[in-house]
């Protein structure tokens, strides 16, 4: 690497790494895979078994030959003789087409196991969270070869998912301090208070129509004396899922505010799904750029605050984005003040 080597340099040597762990051998008929020097057992990392202390240890020995090939099975009594105890019942439960070469894959491509993976202590935190990206970006680079016939370059694709994960780092260096307070209140009584004095409130709602796949997105600003000073509303169409769209209005909403440059901000939502995502970002790789924006929003104004409240501490917000799914408004727009419509509402929650 020598004496000062490049980001780019350190971020490719660190991909081959990462490339090289989750290497497995995957076993067909068993004959191009050393037992002892392969990679061919899935536990926490692919490895290869313990063997028998009272064993004697042949390093040409193949997976081929513990296989009874007749019987298409695991042949026990040698498995038994050679792998160490606490081996023997992952020998055993490994799959293997006795019809088919050995290959290699990477394992982390499967899902479940990379989430598993990414969450075990032992591994660094900027390769745990270089999983999901490296993975989001190998796959967006797919598209572009596919479609845009577009060839990528194997360095900036790594660097691209390293660069990122450590400004995920040092989003999740701050969490404790943006998102707090992600626990619905209690009861179904509470009502919308306002914010300290200096602080404004911008509350953000959504709704989603499941026939329509129509999602409405609202959000309106109050200050300290429960006066509405701006609100917005928009549609999105196309939208899967609530969820979809819960974390849709948040990135929208919080980027709003950062456009209108206003400090001193309470941001406040109750979805509570979005707010499990946000507190741990790595539970859903998938939802990453959304996640990434919304906090990289929030962070971004002076003072900010992102809390979970519940739905009837919502109330304001959630009306403006029911207006489009119910009402079909599918008009966007930014307005100062709050919605005539929504006047009683805002009076009750601005009395003293």
């Amino acid at each position: 690497l020598g004496a000062r080597p490049s980001y780019a340099w350190r971020s490719i040597i660190h991909g081959r790494e990462l490339l090289k762990e989750g290497l497995l051998k995957k076993i067909g008929d068993g004959r191009d895979t050393k037992v002892w020097l392969d990679n061919w057992l899935l536990d926490s990392v692919p490895r290869p078994p313990k063997y028998r202390q009272d064993a004697v240890v042949d390093l040409t020995l193949t997976v081929h030959d513990l296989i009874d090939v007749h019987s298409n099975s695991w042949n026990i009594n040698i498995v038994r003789q050679v792998i160490a105890e606490e081996d023997i019942d992952l020998v055993v439960n490994s799959k293997f087409a006795i019809n088919r070469s050995d290959s290699v894959i990477w394992v982390f491509l499967n899902m479940h196991y990379m989430i598993s993976c990414s969450q075990k202590q032992s591994i660094g935190a900027s390769v745990r969270l270089s999983f999901p990206l490296l993975l989001w970006h190998i796959w967006k680079a797919r598209n572009k070869f596919c479609f845009e016939q577009i060839r990528p370059v194997t360095s900036e694709v790594v660097t691209l998912a390293m660069e990122e994960s450590g400004v995920w780092l040092q989003l999740n260096g701050h969490l404790k301090e943006i998102v707090e307070g992600l626990q619905v209140d209690p009861g179904v009584g509470c009502l919308w208070s306002k914010p300290p004095l200096s602080w404004v409130k911008c509350n953000i709602g959504s709704s989603w129509d499941s026939s329509s796949l129509l999602g409405g997105a609202g959000w309106i600003i109050c200050d300290a004396y429960g006066k509405a000073l701006v609100h917005s509303r928009r549609s999105f169409n196309g939208m899967s899922s609530a969820f979809q769209i819960d974390l849709v209005t948040l990135a929208w909403a919080t980027a709003a505010v950062v456009d209108l440059k206003l400090k001193n901000v309470i941001f406040e939502f109750s979805s509570a799904e979005a707010a499990t995502v946000l507190h741990n970002p790595l539970l859903s790789p998938f939802n990453y750029k959304s996640c990434y924006e919304i906090l990289r929003n929030v962070q971004a104004v002076v003072r900010s605050k992102l809390q979970l409240v519940s739905v009837t501490s919502n109330k304001a917000a959630s009306a403006i984005a029911l207006n489009v799914t119910r009402d079909l408004r599918h008009h966007s727009y930014v307005a100062s003040n709050g919605p005539r419509w929504l006047s009683p509402l805002l009076s009750v929650e601005a009395a003293p």
